[in-house]
């Protein structure tokens, strides 16, 4: 690792569209990427832009073929709120004839309904019973969406197969963000290894006992910050492979440009489905 900081965020004036092909990067540029307006030819692995350069990621295949819309997202929360778990099953295997692809169900389904649990919470639409209730059959679906789509593993560049830790901050509770975060990295082929709270081993023990190239970290609150910092310290004095990188994420960020200086990560992803596409750069 040369200390280099690769933060992913979103340019201010771009559109949501925009902001998935968009990354801010100091250090190592994947393969294929292009400075916008440059009309340069896209650099290759030993090319190093100046820290602060906007690149454009290499356009993905699609995988999205089938549209969701607003009658899915409701019917899709009613189920959640109802546990109606036959009901649900026959839902989701109709997307799938549709072609809707599991990536857009997570985003476009799971992602919108666990704003909505929280909104509700705050206003008192619904009680924390009801909301721990709807969390635990959000992550239930998401789980059953891996186990059946998870990506064929792919090597990366070291030759062998991409392991991520993914964790949150010691003393968080939420366990979401973690669930959704973990089923991208699975769904792209990677060797998950989840930690606390989902998991019962610490990060630090996972990073001594084995070589993890990725550790995602998850946020929920800014005061968090401080916290993540120290963390991350004892990550990167822990680890057996001194070329891991830290990726943080989650609602507690704030400015990505800030969080990244209060942290020292390696990147910072806006969304969980960026997430393995930016970390196969530590790989």
């Amino acid at each position: 690792m040369d200390g280099s900081s690769r933060t992913l965020s979103a340019l201010p004036d771009t559109s949501p569209s925009d902001a998935r092909e968009l990354f801010l990067v100091g250090g190592r540029t994947p393969t294929g990427t292009t400075v916008p307006g440059s009309g340069a030819s896209p650099v290759s692995d030993a090319a190093t832009p100046a820290p602060g350069s906007w690149l454009r990621l290499p356009s993905p295949a699609p995988r999205l073929v089938s549209e969701v819309d607003e009658s899915d997202q409701a019917r899709f929360l009613r189920l959640i709120r109802s546990g109606a778990d036959p009901a649900m099953g026959s839902f989701l295997r109709s997307l799938e004839r549709r072609g809707v692809s599991t990536e857009r169900i997570i985003d476009e389904l799971v992602t919108p309904t666990a704003r909505w649990m929280g909104e509700a919470w705050m206003t008192d639409e619904c009680t924390f019973v009801e909301v721990t209730l709807m969390g635990g059959r959000l992550q239930q679906v998401v789980r059953s969406l891996v186990q059946k789509h998870a990506g064929a593993m792919e090597t990366g560049r070291s030759g062998r197969m991409p392991r991520a830790l993914l964790t949150s901050l010691p003393g968080e509770q939420h366990t979401l963000g973690l669930t959704v975060l973990s089923a991208h990295f699975r769904l792209a082929g990677w060797d998950v290894r989840v930690g606390p709270p989902v998991g019962r081993e610490s990060a630090i023990a996972v990073v001594r006992r084995m070589r993890v190239d990725v550790v995602g970290i998850t946020i929920s609150r800014s005061e968090l910050l401080a916290s993540g910092r120290e963390e991350i310290r004892r990550l990167r004095a822990a680890t057996c492979n001194d070329e891991m990188g830290i990726l943080v994420g989650g609602p507690g960020l704030g400015s990505p440009e800030e969080a990244a200086d209060v942290l020292d990560a390696d990147g910072i992803a806006p969304t969980a489905r960026l997430a393995p596409q930016v970390a196969l750069d530590f790989t």
